[in-house]
């Protein structure tokens, strides 16, 4: 057959085509293609690698910041005690300024790392979600260390200090976060697992901040149900006001004495405040996405005979304490 007839064999066919069911054709094949070649998940174990260096050199910093603050308290005490040291006692407390000024430094780079951190969440592997999950716990520690040396050295109003507790339960928490409002019958919690050792708990740090006047909140721990809600009485319960917290959010400590928690057991911290409104309350921060793999947020309208399960929404909850 020649070139001329074969053409117009192909013209032929072509004028016999069917349009719309051509172009399903095509759309069909170019969706599988997606499938048998789907885009591959973004290698950022560079940018990772990059980060967790910037952490240890933090982690670095803040220690050497802390020695110098303790310092600067020290030499200023001593300084007060003696007369005609106001030249001294001047010094001291530049020195001690300068520490803060390092430490508001310090605490920008944290919440820098933390937030791109959490943008590499989305999209990566298994492995390097694992790995920023564990930078973002590291960098959760430093958070507290970093409140405490503001409050140490003048620079902030945190109620944090450093406790020497050692942390059994850490959520990967950002505090670039979210927040919910707690009031009246209207509650919130989070689920969590105990670590794979006993613990004599010393205290409890959630992420809160006071919504307009000053009003009440309760905590409560209970043990969880086989259907990961609270059940029975609380294991332990603090009831404080919120009159001296910022508005803004920080890690608020919860001492607890005479509670042990139990190795590798499901446990629920719930929030409350029973005489707040929609106007004056008490408000956690939280997650959405959350990456905490052994809990989620839970909440209830009904003060407690009622909870529904936040799937994938976490709170900044901690619990340190020393283990048995």
């Amino acid at each position: 057959m020649d070139r001329e007839k074969i053409m117009e064999y192909v013209k032929k066919l072509w004028s016999q085509v069917d349009r719309k069911s051509l172009m399903t054709i095509v759309l069909v094949g170019l969706i599988a293609l997606g499938y048998m070649f789907p885009k591959p998940t973004p290698d950022m174990s560079g940018e990772v690698g990059a980060l967790k260096e910037r952490i240890t050199v933090l982690e670095i910093d803040v220690q050497t910041a802390l020695k110098k603050a303790t310092a600067a308290e020290i030499r200023i005490a001593a300084l007060e005690s003696k007369p005609d040291r106001s030249s001294e006692i001047a010094s001291a407390i530049q020195s001690a300024e300068g520490v803060t000024a390092k430490v508001r430094l310090l605490e920008e780079d944290i919440v820098k790392i933390k937030n791109t951190l959490s943008s590499f969440q989305t999209g990566s592997s298994s492995t390097d979600l694992a790995t920023i999950n564990s930078m973002l716990t590291r960098l959760n520690v430093l958070e507290i260390e970093v409140a405490a040396l503001q409050s140490s050295t003048g620079g902030g109003t945190s109620t944090v200090n450093t406790s020497g507790y050692s942390y059994s339960v850490i959520l990967p928490f950002n505090t670039n976060c979210s927040w919910h409002r707690v009031f009246g019958t209207t509650w919130y919690g989070q689920q969590f697992v105990m670590s794979s050792w006993n613990m004599n708990v010393g205290e409890i740090r959630l992420y809160l901040r006071r919504g307009g006047a000053a009003t009440d909140c309760i905590v409560r721990l209970y043990n969880l149900g086989t259907n990961g809600l609270p059940t029975g009485t609380p294991v332990w319960i603090a009831t404080v006001n919120n009159a001296s917290w910022s508005t803004t959010g920080q890690w608020v400590i919860f001492p607890v004495t005479g509670l042990t928690l139990t190795a590798n057991a499901r446990y629920g911290i719930t929030i409350a405040s029973p005489n707040g409104n929609e106007t004056n309350n008490t408000q956690f921060g939280y997650n959405d996405p959350g990456s905490y793999a052994s809990g989620s947020l839970i909440g209830t309208l009904t003060a407690g005979n009622v909870w529904t399960i936040s799937a994938g929404q976490d709170i900044g909850l901690m619990v340190g304490g020393t283990h048995q």
